[in-house]
């Protein structure tokens, strides 16, 4: 390992801010000189990179209170804006609820009718066709005022069906005034009845690894040695 270089001072800190970073970086610049990849080979070294490390986690430490005193009055500041706003902010949040609560059951209502008109005006579309498909394949062609007729009766059937898709697809709303329509949205509550299914459905799943994992660790922790399903290694590292 080389010996640590010699500290320059050009131009002295004068922030709390440039004091820590002067510091920090004089350290780090040490370090470097003292980090070069070859291993410790003498108590000395040890002795002298184990120093350093200590001086750089005090500085470290030092920084960050700097960083949380620098930040208190702001903070603070932030704190009580938001507090302040939050009473504001509530009220909105608690009239706009009501309101959305009181609007469920009567966009349920209306949707549910809407999807009753859907489906009469599907059957009628589809009726339409299939009768209008007999006629064409039933008229003589030979007969161009009665092919006419069926080729009338399809292109009216064709009309009909476009709307009742084009009807269907629109979503039901409240307009009111101003903005979007206020509407219903369909949302899928999941609850776990099986774990054991549930665990042979998502496996192997990276997130399911990983809740896995975190769980064995905690135990590791704790103590346990033995986990079904999971190898415990020793490592061994530097505090």
């Amino acid at each position: 390992m080389n010996s640590p270089a010699p500290i320059g001072h050009n131009n002295p800190p004068t922030t709390p801010y440039e004091m820590h970073e002067h510091a920090i970086s004089s350290l780090y610049d040490e370090a470097v000189h003292w980090l070069d990849g070859e291993p410790i080979d003498s108590e000395a070294t040890a002795e002298g990179v184990a120093t350093l490390m200590r001086e750089i986690r005090k500085a470290g430490k030092a920084a960050d209170t700097a960083r949380k005193e620098e930040k208190a009055p702001h903070a603070t500041a932030v704190k009580e804006i938001d507090t302040r706003w939050k009473a504001v902010t509530t009220l909105a949040t608690l009239a706009a609820n009501a309101a959305k609560e009181a609007l469920a059951p009567w966009l349920i209502k209306k949707e549910a009718e809407k999807a009753e008109a859907d489906r009469k005006a599907r059957e009628q579309a589809d009726r339409q066709m299939a009768e209008a498909q007999k006629a064409l394949q039933d008229s003589d062609v030979t007969n161009l005022s009665d092919r006419a007729e069926a080729e009338a009766k399809y292109q009216d059937a064709k009309k009909a069906d476009a709307i009742a898709t084009k009807d269907a697809n629109k979503s039901f709303g409240v307009g009111g005034a101003g903005g979007r329509k206020v509407a219903l949205r369909t949302t899928w509550v999941v609850t776990l009845i099986d774990p054991t299914a549930a665990l042979e459905h998502f496996w192997p799943h990276e997130g399911i690894e990983a809740v896995l994992i975190r769980l064995a660790q905690a135990e590791a922790r704790d103590g346990k040695r033995t986990i079904p399903g999971f190898n415990i290694e020793e490592k061994k590292e530097t505090v």
